[in-house]
């Protein structure tokens, strides 16, 4: 009994390495059927229940559905066997929002040169004061740089 199990189970495997998927796919059929019956069974339970025993009602429902969760992901399993999303290949493309961009591809000659971008002139003066600022706000500034009031 165990050995011919164990014969079964090279079988599937064997045949699944050689991509014949039948008996999986007859496997996750089976299995989505099964739940949608536990999870039709468990939710009449509830509704039989319901009223009286408030307790053994959300059990049954919450049983119910995470049977229920589990059927859709073995139908999407399935559905996903059966038509399997085209996978690309693509190459790293980092793009933000600021002024980093990332190719990963040959440089052209001279793009280097053309796209720098100047770096920001930093002064650490302060700006000049409007000609109406008046003795108190150059006084005030002064105190703020280090400088003596004149």
């Amino acid at each position: 009994m165990l050995t011919d199990l164990v014969a079964s189970l090279k079988d599937q495997g064997e045949a699944a390495n050689r991509g014949d998927l039948a008996g999986l796919e007859q496997m996750l059929a089976a299995q989505s059927v099964s739940l949608n019956s536990i999870f039709i069974e468990l939710a009449r339970r509830a509704a039989l229940n319901m009223g009286e025993h408030l307790g053994a009602t959300e059990s049954y429902m919450r049983m119910a559905l995470k049977a229920q969760a589990q059927c859709r992901v073995t139908v999407e399993t399935l559905a996903e066997m059966k038509n399997p999303h085209p996978v690309a290949f693509v190459k790293q493309a980092n793009i933000s929002n600021g002024p980093q961009q990332v190719n990963n591809g040959p440089v052209p000659p001279g793009a280097i040169e053309d796209s720098r971008i100047p770096p920001p002139v930093v002064s650490m003066d302060p700006p000049p004061l409007p000609a109406d600022a008046g003795p108190v706000l150059a006084a005030t500034r002064s105190k703020r740089h280090g400088e003596r009031p004149l």
